[in-house]
């Protein structure tokens, strides 16, 4: 495995961590929290002005198409992510 692959598993693993403590991420029951309020739990704020965002969000893409996050029902147009 490559740094960056084993970088990237670390900050996933991370992010699945810091959703576990919170009650909003519950499967099933959770109502979710947006993107930026779990990039400020996971204290992956990169400071960025125009992109800021846009590696926790794909981080939780990620997560989500293998099957460890869900998209609340309901909540597409202004995503709310828990854990599945």
């Amino acid at each position: 495995m490559s740094l960056g692959t084993t970088l990237v598993s670390q900050c996933k693993e991370h992010l699945l961590r810091t959703m576990h403590r919170q009650a909003d991420c519950r499967p099933k029951t959770g109502k979710g929290l947006g993107y930026r309020a779990i990039e400020e739990l996971a204290d992956f704020d990169l400071g960025l002005a125009g992109q800021n965002g846009w590696f926790t969000h794909s981080l939780l893409r990620s997560l989500a198409e293998e099957g460890k996050l869900e998209v609340v029902p309901g909540t597409e147009r202004r995503r709310r992510w828990r854990l599945r």
